[in-house]
């Protein structure tokens, strides 16, 4: 079995206040572990990352990681037992995949799964959102839109494919099974076997399983170990945080999926209050609850991510917040953080990588990710970068074609020079639009490109 300790979400052996709860989320912080908004102490926990022991020190900021952790009347006490990190897929960036998306996104293939990056959401290691090649090994870590698009969290580059030894892995659904068990595919991959392969457990079709085993061409996999795929949840359990993608949405709070799970969110509190206006799949989002029969009955839903993002320089901070300074006379954006935001330091040779709030001095220039409220942004990621070009994209507050367009309270000019993307724009109140200032330092006030999303 994959998960050494009882991830499977049904009651644990181990002993704590009151019963053991289950936390899915990626990790935004470390001192022992942020997860979902909360520090989960990890002094005494169990860790087990891509089937081996290890400890806090295997952890990167992104990873989606399960954590079973201590409740007291269903509430988290912020004690972990047991820390679970595995991969989603690790194999080659398919030939011909890699696309653009925007200016900040991309999106390729592995194994027949579409992965989609961001240049501020994805965290990378090993590469980077613009050095990502064809036939790089990646390991994917984040949150499944559909059961074949993938929304990257975390990656990193393990190598270059070698066919014959490269070591990949890959997880889905057993088709096609061959006479005695002998072969099998996973989404259009084929898996060869023989008696060398580790599995301790009788194929069958349908079946949820992950290999592991060597690459021998885009689309045959030897499996030097298969092991059954355990869910993450069990069918009723006493104090749930989770964190993923919504599929399935109509309008309705009360059917709707996250990963997965069922949900049922109708007498959930929220934020922001008007985020059933927002709900729509595809969104990042955390509930928290109890699994009752198999559907997670939400006491609290949250969208973890916004259409907000901003790239500036830092003018002053205070207390929880910071203000990102823009060519006079646009002015001043207000950036909140709190403990779900994301912090990472990108900057000159030797970034700090225990970077915060703290670290943050005026001048420095950060690019920002999150939700805007009443011309507010609280910030799901803060990185800091080495200078570059200003932009926002937000939602419109005002427009007027060939003379201003109105983001985040900033007034920004349109001129003769501005360029459009799409060429002959449709732009109206609510819609996101992404503004660049190309000249340095604090531009001109003036957008030299506003691009539609």
């Amino acid at each position: 079995m994959r998960n050494l300790f009882q991830a499977s979400g049904e009651s644990s052996e181990v002993s704590g206040i009151g019963g053991t709860g289950i936390a899915y989320g990626k990790i935004t912080g470390f001192g022992s572990v942020f997860v979902n908004g909360r520090e989960f102490n990890t002094d005494t926990s169990n860790f087990l990352v891509d089937g081996a022991i290890a400890d806090l020190d295997a952890l990167r900021l992104g990873m989606v990681i399960t954590l079973k952790a201590e409740t007291s009347n269903g509430v988290f006490t912020g004690k972990a037992f047991d820390v679970i990190y595995d991969d989603e897929l690790e194999g080659p960036v398919a030939v011909g995949s890699i696309q653009t998306i925007g200016a900040t996104r991309k999106s390729f293939i592995v194994f027949g799964k579409t992965i989609v990056i961001d240049e501020t959401s994805t965290q990378f290691e090993g590469s980077s959102f613009a050095g990502l090649l064809e036939d790089d090994l990646v390991e994917i870590s984040g949150f499944h839109v559909t059961d074949n698009l993938i929304r990257a969290t975390y990656v990193r580059k393990t190598g270059v494919l070698d066919l014959g030894t490269s070591e990949v892995e890959l997880r889905g659904l057993v088709k096609n099974l061959g006479a005695g068990g002998q072969g099998f595919q996973i989404d259009g991959v084929s898996i060869s076997l023989d008696g060398n392969t580790e599995i301790d457990f009788v194929l069958e079709e349908d079946l949820l399983v992950e290999v592991r085993g060597i690459i021998n061409s885009a689309t045959a996999v030897y499996a030097e170990r298969i092991e059954i795929e355990d869910e993450v949840f069990g069918s009723n359990v006493n104090g749930v945080s989770l964190q993923g993608v919504i599929s399935g949405f109509t309008g309705n709070l009360s059917s709707f999926l996250v990963n997965g799970q069922q949900v049922n969110a109708s007498q959930a509190s929220l934020f922001p209050a008007n985020a059933v206006n927002l709900l729509v799949d595809g969104l990042n989002v955390e509930v928290e609850g109890d699994i009752v029969n198999n559907v997670l009955i939400a006491e609290e839903l949250e969208i973890r991510e916004g259409e907000a993002k901003l790239r500036s320089y830092v003018f002053d901070k205070s207390g929880d917040q910071f203000r990102l300074r823009f060519p006079p006379p646009l002015g001043m954006v207000t950036i909140k953080v709190n403990t779900q935001t994301l912090f990472k330091d990108e900057a000159g040779a030797s970034p700090n990588p225990a970077f915060s709030l703290a670290d943050l001095a005026s001048d420095d220039f950060v690019r920002v990710e999150g939700i805007e409220i009443n011309d507010i942004v609280t910030a799901s990621i803060v990185k800091r970068r080495d200078a570059g070009n200003i932009e926002i994209e937000g939602e419109v507050d005002a427009y007027s074609a060939g003379s201003s367009i109105v983001i985040f309270g900033l007034v920004y000019g349109l001129s003769g020079s501005t360029t459009y993307s799409p060429s002959s724009p449709d732009i109206d109140i609510g819609d996101i639009v992404e503004i660049e200032d190309d000249i340095p330092f604090l531009g001109d006030g003036i957008a030299d490109q506003v691009e539609e999303d």
